[in-house]
């Protein structure tokens, strides 16, 4: 009777852990040890800061796994894709490329 109980709960923290993160998980401000942020908000913008230059742009997190911006604003058309390796409370972790291990960011509070 004890594995009945069991096995209902594991399956529970098994489907959990598969769980994608949705939108809001992604939303507020990420830093990189290099400086560089990412801050993303809820109305589908963002804005990268990268040697004290901000570019800002519109962004779609899909599927819980990519977010894909516009690349240059005033073409439309012009997207970029970024994979989500990890995203928790406190970590972001994303790749150009299938290859690549990652740029890894922190919330930044």
């Amino acid at each position: 009777m004890r594995r009945l109980t069991t096995l209902p709960l594991l399956a529970c923290l098994l489907l959990a852990s598969c769980a994608k993160p949705d939108a809001d998980s992604l939303v507020g401000k990420w830093k990189k040890d290099d400086g560089k942020t990412i801050e993303f908000r809820a109305d589908g913008t963002m804005t990268v800061i990268k040697d004290g230059v901000a570019h800002d742009r519109r962004y779609e997190f899909r599927d819980g796994r990519r977010i894909v911006f516009e690349v240059m604003p005033d073409a439309p058309g012009t997207e970029m894709e970024w994979g989500v390796k990890h995203l928790d409370a406190e970590r972001l972790v994303i790749t150009m490329w299938d290859r690549d291990a990652g740029s890894e960011y922190r919330r930044d509070r």
